[in-house]
């Protein structure tokens, strides 16, 4: 049913669109290990395998996806959805906990022991039209409710603030915003255009970092407000990409879910979409690519795009490299798979499917 409404392609199309990159989660098996001891929960897939792109996590994507071509002869690609920065724990400290500071990202790969050729890596995944990024927000953090809980001195926050860590769990948080991982997350009104700001300073870095403006804006944790619409647009964002129901904050420190095709045309500045098919390899439970192949199918039996929801935690093996060949694997399976059945699919990049999506 979910394919139902909209435009019509003549030809099926691919579009992967992976989440996360950019951002810090678990630094290290050794980090996780203390915060285990500290009772966090860290249990969860993320925690257990995701942590800050490598280049054998690159390279591995970019095999996979050159090793596999379709109905035109073009090889897979991948939409990763950025964030461009990161908490700078050492500034945050100096300011005595009252000032939040940021570094942008190739500062994080320095500092976390990243080649200094990452940035021309993920140059080269784009120019051989593997790898083309677009904007998942500043950086995949819910600044103004973590912080404060930083300078309370909350259990357990100033000793993962220790150790690199930001997405402490707590309970009784509305899931969008539980791990304190939804940037868009506000807790009065004043601080929108502070968010606001930020999110057009990312878009600068991301334009520094990458030569080009992004186009396609995934916001962290599906968690969004209208009021973000214009001022996106004005920094060269014409895409949103919005689930059937987006978490909107109500600036109390709550979350309402809203269904964003019912939001007044006043409201909207940007051009929305959805994602109709998932692919999480990671996930406890996964038991291969058939429920991804009957979403790919349903989606082309409407004549619509199979636009893929995945994550860079499937993909990264900086904490455990069987995670990592697990993911390929299943990925280049899927690939293979899909061109079998239908020889004549086309794989796209998000930007190139939207401006012929609304063409």
């Amino acid at each position: 049913m979910k394919n139902m409404p909209g435009k019509r392609l003549a030809r099926p199309a691919l579009v992967l669109e992976c989440d996360d990159w950019g951002g810090l989660r678990m630094p290290s098996l050794e980090a996780r290990e203390r915060l285990r001891a500290l009772g966090c929960d860290v249990e969860n897939r993320y925690d257990r395998y995701d942590t800050l792109e490598d280049t054998p996590d690159l390279e591995g994507l970019f095999e996979v996806l050159a090793s596999v071509r379709d109905g035109e002869g073009h090889r897979g690609v991948m939409t990763p959805f950025v964030t461009v920065a990161n908490p700078d724990f050492e500034q945050i400290r100096a300011s005595g906990f009252r000032e939040m500071a940021f570094e942008p990202l190739p500062v994080t790969w320095e500092k976390y022991g990243r080649p200094a050729t990452m940035a021309s890596l993920w140059s080269k995944g784009e120019e051989e039209g593997l790898f083309v990024p677009q904007y998942h927000g500043h950086s995949h953090l819910a600044v103004f409710p973590w912080l404060r809980r930083v300078q309370e001195r909350h259990r357990g926050f100033r000793e993962a603030f220790d150790l690199g860590y930001t997405a402490v769990v707590l309970p009784g948080l509305a899931p969008a915003v539980a791990g304190f991982r939804a940037e868009l997350c506000f807790e009065e009104p004043g601080q929108l255009p502070i968010l606001g700001g930020r999110l057009e300073e990312g878009i600068r870095l991301f334009r520094k970092l990458f030569g080009q403006v992004p186009k396609v804006f995934a916001p962290a944790n599906g968690v969004f407000h209208p009021f973000f619409e214009e001022g996106l647009a004005h920094a060269g964002i014409r895409y949103l990409y919005a689930g059937r129901r987006v978490w909107v904050p109500d600036g109390k420190g709550n979350m309402r879910a809203r269904n964003f095709r019912r939001w007044p045309p006043k409201e909207r500045r940007l051009l929305h979409y959805r994602r109709n098919c998932v692919f999480e390899p990671s996930e406890r439970g996964y038991d291969g690519i058939g429920r991804t192949m009957q979403e790919i199918s349903a989606a082309f039996r409407w004549g619509k795009p199979a636009i893929v929801s995945t994550h860079r935690v499937n993909f990264c093996g900086g904490l455990s490299p069987e995670n990592r060949s697990k993911g390929l694997g299943e990925l280049r399976q899927l690939l293979k798979a899909v061109v079998h059945r239908w020889p004549g699919v086309r794989f796209l990049d998000s930007s190139r499917l939207l401006a012929e999506w609304y063409a």
